[in-house]
């Protein structure tokens, strides 16, 4: 672990292909939520410092580099984004003390 106020931020990624119902997402699901679960906790504890980031498909990047996953997002409304947009995304993001709620 890191000595307390080592941290300047904690960013976790995680996916949001299970909130889209896309097939094969079961077993992301216990990794996403112990992901969503850390931040959540670390905000209730007074730690401003934490970021989940549930990301869609980066264009061109991961194990999602195909075009049957882009026709599922694109199927649900959902397109990949750009390692820029992601970034711009990320920023935008880290502004909000985002309110967590249980």
């Amino acid at each position: 672990m890191f000595p307390p106020g080592s941290v300047d931020l904690l960013a976790l990624f995680s996916s949001n292909g299970l909130l889209l119902g896309l097939p094969g997402q079961a077993s992301y699901a216990s990794a996403n939520a112990f992901l969503d679960g850390l931040a959540r906790h670390r905000h209730s504890t007074g730690h401003r410092d934490t970021i989940s980031l549930a990301w869609t498909s980066w264009r061109a990047m991961g194990m999602a580099v195909n075009d049957v996953v882009e026709q599922e997002l694109r199927e649900r409304g959902v397109g990949v984004i750009s390692v820029i947009e992601a970034f711009r995304a990320w920023t935008l993001a880290s502004r909000y003390d985002a309110r967590i709620s249980s």
